[in-house]
């Protein structure tokens, strides 16, 4: 499965989209990818997924990082979803829309110590919460797939 993932922000609001661009992967062509989303569905759950990493600003962009805060490069971001479940298939369309003017001032941290450096990092946050919950779900449909089904002849 190839993913299109899309960030704009306009007025103040930073909106991601994660769409699927296209079924298949180097191994498996689409049509059977997609008989094995339709015969194994799974869904993303947020309640299921811990929004919550160390961050850290390269070149003014946030990205995860395994090292631990610091207080002064390296902070904890978190964000609190309402939760919400999406059927892995052919249309799976996930958005998450970031109002920084309503992101409250206490929860700036150094190095995101402004609503619009912590709303990039939110979005840059559930982008990859998003697409790792993704490729889960899809090793567990792919690891279910087997030559199980068919028609075989037993002599007795």
């Amino acid at each position: 499965m190839k993913l299109n993932i899309s960030k704009k922000i306009e007025e103040n609001i930073i909106t991601v989209s994660i769409d699927v661009a296209e079924l298949g992967t180097n191994s498996i062509d689409a049509q059977e990818e997609l008989s094995q989303l339709h015969d194994f569905p799974k869904k993303i759950t947020y309640k299921d997924i811990e929004f919550k990493a160390n961050m850290k600003l390269e070149d003014g962009d946030p990205i995860i990082t395994e090292a631990e805060t610091d207080g002064s490069t390296i902070a904890q971001v978190e964000l609190e979803l309402i939760n919400k479940e999406y059927l892995i298939d052919e249309n799976l369309s996930i958005t998450l829309s970031i109002d920084v003017n309503k992101i409250p001032k206490s929860d700036l941290v150094v190095p995101f110590d402004t609503v619009e450096k912590l709303g990039k990092a939110r979005a840059q946050l559930f982008i990859a919460k998003i697409q790792a919950e993704i490729a889960k779900k899809l090793t567990e449909i792919r690891s279910l797939y087997t030559s199980f089904e068919g028609e075989t002849e037993a002599i007795i």
